[in-house]
């Protein structure tokens, strides 16, 4: 990923940033605004001639489907938000570094990871942070994913001196902030120690669950499941942790595939490149249909919208078919209507 990413950063100081990359990479300032409209945004995201003029003007596919966004951001709602677990009753405290999808578009998944993460007594603190910057990097942009960087290592290293956990559950932002980082700053020691603490979400809760007492009694599933591993969680080389613990849960067959979906960052969302996308997910998509799923399971975003774009059906992430093993477990909804999965 790295050699791509900046060979593109080569190619667009050279040649300049299209349009494209500097509206996608602003993901924070078009988060904030698009969640305080959501309503009237995501009609306009929906809305055939709207979406003719944002591909002439900004590049992005009007085939693209586009992720809705929260009417709260994650981060607002999780302000007012008691969590059950004291200190003191908790088996371990964790940092989430919740990623810019949750914060601005899958509100209920944050809900979910903070329901599963309490219901194995872990305490889960949610500082305020930024977007990771690869959508800026992927743009070329280094100057501002670097200071996006700064910023965020700034909030994350006093957790980091006290021992904690940083548990990311998207493999791009985990991807930057274990590998991206320390190369981008030189190797800083706040960053390389950030880095260091850094875990994929199904990473940590597979070494957390290793204690054989904080396992806890899975509910059986007799469902088939396909999981989907993302590129850029391969490239951190931690092995195949969603598939261990979606393994452990009785009853449930597990197919696992390993083909790219065509996204690579924000690639698969300009409209020169729309057709060339869905040509690599081809393989995946054959997958899924020869499959035939009772679930599709991915712990990436983007790659979770392509396969909704060519299936009809929204992935979960893997975490969230974990959830369902261990139900019930008393509901803690936002107060906003979440969009259910399919």
């Amino acid at each position: 990923p790295r050699l791509m990413l900046w060979a593109r950063a080569v190619e667009n100081r050279k040649n300049g940033v299209p349009i494209e990359d500097r509206v996608l990479g602003a993901v924070d300032k078009m988060g904030r605004m698009a969640t305080r409209f959501a309503p009237l945004v995501n009609w306009a995201n929906r809305n055939p001639l709207n979406r003719t003029v944002i591909e002439k003007f900004l590049g992005i596919s009007k085939k693209r489907i586009l992720p809705t966004f929260n009417r709260t951001t994650f981060q607002k709602w999780i302000r007012s938000y008691q969590s059950p677990i004291s200190p003191e009753a908790a088996v371990d405290t964790i940092v989430l570094f919740h990623t810019c999808y949750v914060n601005y578009q899958d509100l209920a998944l944050g809900v979910d990871l903070l329901r599963l993460f309490e219901a194995l007594r872990i305490r889960v603190i949610v500082p305020e942070q930024l977007c990771c910057g690869m959508p800026y990097l992927d743009g070329g942009l280094v100057d501002r994913t670097r200071e996006l960087a700064r910023k965020n290592i700034q909030t994350l290293q006093p957790y980091v001196e006290q021992g904690m956990k940083i548990v990311v559950p998207g493999p791009t932002c985990s991807y930057m902030l274990r590998l991206e980082y320390p190369f981008l700053l030189n190797q800083d020691d706040a960053a390389v120690k950030v880095a260091e603490a850094t875990r994929d979400a199904c990473e940590y809760l597979n070494d957390h669950l290793k204690d054989e007492s904080r396992t806890p009694e899975w509910k059986p599933m007799n469902k088939t499941v396909l999981y989907h591993v993302p590129c850029h969680l391969r490239a951190q080389n931690v092995g195949f942790q969603a598939i261990a613990l979606l393994e452990s849960i009785p009853g449930l067959s597990l197919k696992t595939v390993e083909q790219c979906t065509g996204m690579d960052g924000t690639w698969g969302m300009k409209a020169r490149f729309f057709d060339e996308s869905v040509k690599v997910a081809q393989p995946l998509i054959r997958a899924i249909q020869e499959t035939k799923p009772d679930l599709v399971a991915t712990d990436c975003p983007l790659a979770g919208l392509q396969i909704q774009q060519l299936t009809g059906h929204r992935p979960l992430h893997p975490l969230q078919v974990l959830l369902q093993a261990i139900q019930p477990i008393p509901s803690k909804e936002p107060s906003e209507t979440t969009p259910s999965h399919s």
